[in-house]
């Protein structure tokens, strides 16, 4: 059991440190995080599946992730680390008055699939927001991620 905590930190804490980078350079994104096989069905790929069944622990994979970041979709990424899709239109989206659709994908997903995250990046105001349930339960500006704040959103 520990040992699936600790890898599940790991991928939470690449995906927030990947999403300071994004925000940085103000640009979008949206990551979302469940098991694996939660993902059959709720999304479409816009592009040609080129890095599919690879993990974010790779080398090179950040490199790779902040240029994809720029394409339209979401990335879905297995809670193991395993980058499941990129530029996926999800199909469970669910608006958010006065919010666009990456924000409505977000709450879609998380609503739909359980103990699924997502981690958004948002272009306009560069904040960084985690999902759960279908609603916003933190947000943070891309200056820093404390420590307690990173194991609230593991747990």
């Amino acid at each position: 059991m520990f040992h699936k905590h600790k890898r599940k930190e790991e991928v939470y804490s690449f995906l927030l440190e990947t999403a300071k980078i994004i925000s940085k350079n103000k640009l979008g994104a949206l990551f979302v995080i469940a098991p694996k096989g939660e993902f059959k069905g709720v999304f479409e790929p816009l592009y040609p599946q080129v890095i599919a069944e690879h993990k974010i622990s790779e080398k090179g994979a950040r490199e790779l992730i902040l240029k994809l970041a720029e394409l339209d979709g979401a990335f879905l990424i297995g809670d193991e680390g395993m980058i499941v899709a990129f530029g996926a239109r999800i199909n469970q989206s669910k608006a958010l008055k006065g919010y666009g659709t990456k924000h409505a994908a977000a709450v879609g997903i998380t609503e739909h699939i359980k103990n699924s995250s997502a981690i958004l990046v948002s272009e306009e105001t560069n904040w960084i927001k985690i999902f759960k349930k279908g609603k916003i339960v933190l947000e943070m500006d891309s200056s820093k991620t404390p420590r307690p704040v990173m194991q609230k959103v593991v747990t």
